[in-house]
């Protein structure tokens, strides 16, 4: 015969399965962003996007040096994904923002889509003005010698 027992505090608590085998996966996953395969860091890269919630500073700090990889590939899907986790706005233009001046045109494409995206979101949130004036001036700046002004 068994006997079944009320949940205890203890087991209301527990820690669900999926976050016990992302603890366990993560570290491998982060690893496998210094592999010497290009498609190998490219596809850590877009896992730990998948799997990383928006705003984990750990995360987002680990991602970082990808936007500097030597392979354009493994620099676009870091755009993609750091764009997607970064809640905070002045680091996303920081980061992603200085990808504009990339020497591959697809992920320049990338950072100015990623920025965009940013602001269309702002200019719906009913900052219509301002949204698009900061966006024009950031790419602008970026992207040419000329420098508007703001007035």
């Amino acid at each position: 015969v068994v006997l079944m027992q009320p949940l205890t505090p203890r087991m209301k608590t527990k820690t669900p399965p999926d976050e016990v085998v992302l603890m366990h996966i993560l570290p491998a996953i982060t690893a496998k962003l210094q592999d010497v395969h290009p498609d190998v860091r490219r596809t850590a890269v877009e896992v730990l996007g998948q799997c990383a919630p928006t705003g984990d500073s750990e995360t987002l700090a680990r991602l970082q040096p990808c936007l500097t990889d030597r392979v354009w590939q493994v620099r676009k899907a870091a755009v993609d994904v750091l764009s997607r986790l970064e809640d905070n706005e002045a680091k996303l233009e920081a980061t992603v923002g200085a990808m504009v001046l990339d020497r591959h045109p697809s992920v320049r494409k990338a950072a100015s889509g990623a920025l965009h995206r940013q602001h269309t979101e702002k200019k719906s949130a009913g900052n219509e003005d301002d949204a698009d004036r900061r966006c024009c001036f950031f790419c602008l700046s970026r992207e040419s010698k000329w420098r508007p002004v703001v007035s």
